[in-house]
């Protein structure tokens, strides 16, 4: 998650979505689960933002520096899936779904979600990892109707660790 997209969201909303996110990841560093880390372009959005606000959130970064099997990428539509390396990076790693974390939950988040099921993925998420600006929680109908929707982060975390184990 970059700054510039959590303007909108309340203080306390805020700290525990970066807290919820910063578990998840942990707990992928320790199972050696993949995660791709996606920045939005600065050039192609319409915020304005102070230099320090373009990379993700300073506490996510260092804990996905953790991770063995990582990789950045930088998007330049709403949509992750139309950077040609994602479905890639994913399918190296025989990945065939993914859980959805971040900000924007009706726009960047749903495009992305949407672009993962057209390439074959499946997806998953919870109302505390993902938010929308301006609003007390996300809608999560959407999500509910075309994948896997957990109670929250911390059910989120059972299932991977569940997966994981089984493997």
């Amino acid at each position: 998650m970059q700054p510039r997209f959590l303007k909108g969201i309340d203080a306390s909303k805020k700290e525990k979505l970066i807290a919820n996110q910063l578990n998840v990841i942990r707990c992928c560093a320790d199972y050696d689960i993949p995660v791709i880390l996606i920045e939005y372009n600065i050039e192609y959005t319409e915020y304005e933002f102070e230099s320090n606000e373009e990379s993700t959130v300073e506490v996510l970064l260092k804990a996905v520096e953790m991770i063995p099997r990582r990789e950045k990428i930088t998007k330049k539509t709403v949509n992750a899936f139309t950077h040609p390396y994602l479905s890639a990076y994913l399918r190296h790693w025989q990945v065939d779904g993914i859980l959805l974390m971040g900000v924007c939950a009706s726009a960047c988040v749903k495009l992305t979600a949407e672009g993962a099921l057209g390439r074959g993925f499946k997806i998953a998420t919870s109302g505390d990892l993902i938010s929308d600006e301006g609003e007390d929680k996300p809608d999560m109908s959407w999500y509910r109707q075309n994948g896997l929707v957990f109670k929250d982060s911390r059910k989120t975390i059972e299932a991977l660790i569940n997966k994981e184990n089984k493997e």
